[in-house]
């Protein structure tokens, strides 16, 4: 007896996992509500009294179980999107400077995972704590600092995540001539050196 029991929920269900048959059971159950389609079937009248009752049962049991059903997938797929890797990536990107981002751009064009920059140094810092870098060999002559992954793959497939305004270029390409100067990430460019930048 349990056997037969939960064989008959299981079939219910399995029954009831398939979004399109419920579709057909409201879309069979709104057309026979509609008065033209019943006086099409030459039935008497007990029968299509309690034939609507069903259907209207049906039609609205079906119905919720759609839009249940809806909301819950709609619901999966936006926790799935705010929980992927290519949301924190853009989001940590958003909280980037552009500095920062000039010297991923830099790496990322030159199609390098590494990038080379000083023990302890803020931009350094801030990109690890942002998880758009992860420190992989220390400290000297320089700290070795791998791209999160995906995330030139990522950047590469929308590059405008890396763009600036061309102001903050410009004093980005300043700041970047003045670590030179004072000899700060040898490492970094050194890496642009060796690839031709």
């Amino acid at each position: 007896m349990l056997k037969e029991a939960a064989e008959i929920v299981r079939v219910v269900l399995e029954f009831f996992r398939s979004l399109k048959l419920v579709f057909t059971i409201f879309l069979c159950s709104a057309i026979w509500l509609l008065p033209p389609v019943r006086n099409l079937f030459p039935v008497s009248k007990a029968f299509t009294d309690n034939a609507n009752f069903i259907a209207s049962i049906i039609l609205l049991l079906s119905g919720a179980y759609l839009m249940v059903s809806v909301f819950l997938l709609l619901y999966h797929r936006v926790q799935k999107w705010r929980r992927s890797e290519e949301r924190r990536l853009r989001k940590a990107l958003e909280h980037a400077s552009p500095l920062e981002k000039s010297v991923l751009e830099a790496v990322i064009c030159k199609g390098q995972y590494l990038i080379g920059l000083d023990v302890g140094s803020p931009i350094a810092m801030h990109l690890q704590e942002l998880g758009l870098i992860i420190r992989v060999m220390g400290p000297t002559p320089c700290t070795m600092y791998q791209l999160a992954i995906g995330l030139a793959d990522f950047c590469i497939r929308t590059p405008s995540l890396l763009h600036v305004q061309e102001q903050q270029t410009e004093t980005a390409l300043v700041t970047l001539e003045q670590w030179r100067n004072e000899g700060l990430h040898n490492g970094f460019f050194n890496q642009l050196r060796e690839t031709g930048s």
